[in-house]
């Protein structure tokens, strides 16, 4: 079987799922993963980016918390499909449980590596509007 890369937007327990131990090298081989993001809703990625290309975003966020602030501020994750042009791509919605913030025209998802950065506390707590996942307006969009 020739192999098929994967890209997953969503949920550890989806990337996990390309990570069984007992089959490691098979799913390595067969089935690439070449991209993994999470922790950003889709509206927030549908929304225009943070107006600073790379902004200071302070705090004690580092690593794969540190990507998936960026990824939420610059919108990227679409980029990064479409850049890498995998075989799969898994969309898995869990992540849009998270509350999301807008300030201006930009929205943001209020996850918990957002919440450890300077910048993401400042944007949560100034702004002009929050959504939950239990509002109607946002429930339809998903049902």
């Amino acid at each position: 079987m020739a192999a098929r890369t994967v890209a997953i937007w969503g949920s550890c327990a989806t990337r996990d799922a390309f990570a069984v131990a007992s089959r490691q090298e098979e799913l390595e081989r067969e089935l690439p993963l070449v991209y993994y993001g999470a922790r950003s809703s889709w509206i927030s990625q549908a929304s225009p980016p943070w107006p600073q290309p790379h902004p200071d975003l302070g705090g004690e966020v580092n690593g794969f918390g540190r990507r998936m602030v960026q990824e939420d501020l610059g919108k990227t994750i679409v980029d990064q499909l479409v850049e890498l042009q995998p075989d799969i791509v898994v969309f898995d919605l869990i992540d849009e449980r998270l509350p999301i913030v807008r300030t201006g025209k930009i929205w943001l998802t209020a996850s918990n590596y957002a919440k450890q950065t300077d910048l993401g506390r400042r944007v949560i707590a100034e702004a002009d509007q929050t959504c939950t996942m239990t509002q109607p307006a946002r429930s339809r969009l998903f049902s």
